[in-house]
């Protein structure tokens, strides 16, 4: 308005007080208010009406900041304390659910939608009241609800990660470590028990670097397997036999390799300690894209409905499950069995 006002107000200044034609006094009035006043007038809007150009990456870092919020501290304050920082409104207060960042009240107030946890909030007279909220603030305001929450979720899966390799270990310090220090406490040769001891100290440094081991060809598995758990048996005077019906030339990805290492470890130790039997069957067969192993002992068993099962066979069926495989345990009066199918991923994979 302040422009057209001006715009007219030259025109009629030259053509009236310095005579020029009213084609020539409106060109140079034109010119004038497009040349001078509203540069001018952007300028000054600029300075104090705090009109921003905010980088993009100093935008991130500051959503980033907020969903890293640490503990004991609240994301909903810090989140308004950055919506009061670029639009500074007057009044910031809780708001109904809403999908994406809205303008109301003909640009009085700007609905900001929930993130996470982080409720909807409204904001009212943007820029200390001077301004009103243009469609320029919607999009600077979106990008950073995008921003937002692309990083609340970075980090919910940073956590998972963190949690689900937390109990990785647990479950592998279970399985492994418990069941190699057990064959060792078993073992009545000095050397053999000394050798165990170190052997299990190498399967703790695998276990802490399992992440990170390449494929590992399924002959070598299994031999390493059946060696392991023949001695493991000989010492506990427990009789082995051992079938294999599959092709060497599969490679397992570590988990699969690993789940496989630690269901026959787990139920080699609980032959051992509860089964009092004198002969272990061990059956791996090849089925498809997938294996099957099969391990019976010929010991006295166990009452599914009233024994409790214990944290080593949830490991197993937390395993094998993860893999999308499947496992059975049938127990009876003249030994226990366990059927485990567990299928061929690719190396680098992650169940």
């Amino acid at each position: 308005m302040v422009g057209a006002a001006l715009l007219l107000a030259l025109d009629a200044v030259l053509a009236l007080a310095m005579s020029l034609e009213r084609v020539q006094a409106f060109g140079i009035s034109l010119i004038a208010v497009a040349f001078l006043y509203l540069p001018l007038r952007d300028v000054l809007a600029r300075r104090f009406l705090r009109y921003r150009s905010e980088d993009r990456e100093a935008l991130f870092e500051k959503a980033v900041d907020v969903a890293l919020t640490p503990p004991g501290q609240s994301q909903s304050t810090r989140w308004r304390e950055l919506m009061s920082e670029l639009f500074d409104p007057l009044r910031i207060k809780p708001a109904p659910h809403s999908e994406r960042v809205e303008i109301g009240a003909e640009g009085l107030k700007m609905t900001i939608p929930a993130v996470g946890e982080i409720a909807a909030i409204d904001l009212e007279y943007g820029y200390g009241g001077r301004r009103l909220f243009s469609p320029r603030d919607r999009t600077l305001a979106g990008e950073l609800v995008s921003m937002l929450r692309h990083a609340i979720e970075s980090r919910r899966s940073f956590e998972k990660g963190v949690a689900e390799e937390r109990r990785r270990i647990a479950r592998d310090m279970h399985d492994n470590i418990g069941a190699q220090l057990l064959g060792a406490l078993h073992s009545r040769e000095t050397e053999r028990k000394d050798t165990m001891i170190r052997e299990t100290l190498s399967d703790l440094r695998d276990i802490i670097n399992n992440a990170s081991r390449t494929g590992l060809p399924l002959d070598e598995t299994l031999a390493d397997l059946r060696m392991e758990t023949a001695e493991r048996l000989s010492s506990a005077g427990i009789a082995l036999e051992w079938k294999i019906d599959a092709h060497p030339t599969p490679v397992l990805a570590p988990n699969t390799a690993h789940a496989l290492r630690s269901m026959l470890r787990e139920a080699v130790s609980n032959v051992i300690r509860h089964s009092s039997a004198d002969r272990l069957n061990v059956r791996i067969h090849q089925d498809g894209n997938a294996i099957r192993l099969a391990i019976e002992d010929d010991g006295h068993g166990f009452d599914q409905k009233t024994v409790h099962t214990g944290y080593g066979l949830a490991n197993m069926t937390t395993r094998v499950a993860g893999l999308g495989g499947s496992l059975d345990i049938v127990a009876s009066e003249t030994g226990t069995r366990l059927e485990a199918r567990v299928p061929f991923e690719r190396p680098g994979e992650l169940a």
